[in-house]
């Protein structure tokens, strides 16, 4: 047995029957059972709403045997991430969540003037923000669910791009709604190019290898792929995820509430002394 498959093996033995540990005598079906568990573990994480350390460590359990059966180390997946770090900032080091102190005050949407949502639904407002472009970033998210209860999500990362929080926030929102379990999410977004590239033009860039139709990488990748794994994993608990735009800026109560988030959320982020 190969040692990357050994050690999937030691991993996952005792989580996983034992008449579907066919390593050996299948290659690929140890590959279709570890991406079946990852989806497994993250539907569980997101079960969780994402609180659960005891579901991280399961997700990042599976994550690794998977890099193992590839050949790669946890020691060269360390290396990758400091470089990203060092690159953009990252996750890691410059996400920050926030209660939604930008839009404290009541939490009923009605009260708010944001439409409630029909029964079963759950509506997403999600919008970024940046001082600077690139600067210091900004998202926010406004969750609506159907008896009007409101929740807010937002962020930041100290050094990014207004599209990047546009993606941020798209995904944040859409990651709380699915923990839910709606059967219908409606993301509101003031951003045509995450609306255009999540319903249109995601398809062509995995197609290619995550390249455009001129050939040239595709931008944001990781912030794409977060975004297409979140609608994915909505789509495993059967949930319906529609994209709509709606005009930044033009008095729409729950687009305004995201940007209050986001904007706030950019403030939080901003090096000492600097000013807008």
């Amino acid at each position: 047995m190969a040692t990357g498959e050994k050690l999937v093996r030691d991993r996952l033995d005792g989580r996983i029957p034992a008449d579907e540990l066919r390593i050996e005598a299948d290659p690929d079906a140890i590959q279709r059972l570890l991406e079946a568990k990852l989806a497994e573990e993250i539907r569980e994480l997101a079960a969780s709403g994402f609180r659960d350390t005891g579901e991280y460590a399961d997700v990042a359990e599976v994550l690794l045997a998977l890099a193992a059966r590839h050949g790669v180390t946890a020691a060269g997946i360390e290396q990758a991430r400091q470089a990203k770090l060092a690159e953009r900032g990252g996750f890691g080091r410059g996400l920050v969540w926030s209660g939604g102190k930008a839009a404290d005050g009541p939490k009923d949407a009605r009260k708010l003037g944001i439409a409630v949502p029909a029964a079963g639904e759950v509506h997403v407002y999600a919008d970024g923000a940046c001082s600077g472009n690139p600067g210091p970033g900004g998202w926010g998210a406004a969750i609506i669910a159907a008896d009007g209860s409101v929740r807010d999500v937002s962020g930041g990362e100290p050094h990014s791009t207004n599209n990047r929080m546009e993606l941020a926030a798209a995904t944040a929102g859409l990651l709380e709604a699915t923990a839910a379990s709606p059967r219908r999410i409606v993301m509101h977004l003031d951003s045509t190019y995450v609306r255009d590239g999540i319903t249109v033009w995601i398809s062509g860039w995995k197609r290619r290898g995550w390249t455009t139709a001129s050939g040239g990488a595709v931008k944001n990748r990781e912030c794409w792929q977060a975004l297409d794994a979140a609608v994915a994993a909505a789509a495993a608990e059967g949930i319906e995820v529609a994209f709509q735009w709606v005009k930044g800026h033009a008095g729409h109560a729950g687009n305004e509430r995201a940007d209050r988030l986001a904007t706030a959320a950019v403030a939080a982020v901003r090096p000492a002394g600097r000013g807008r």
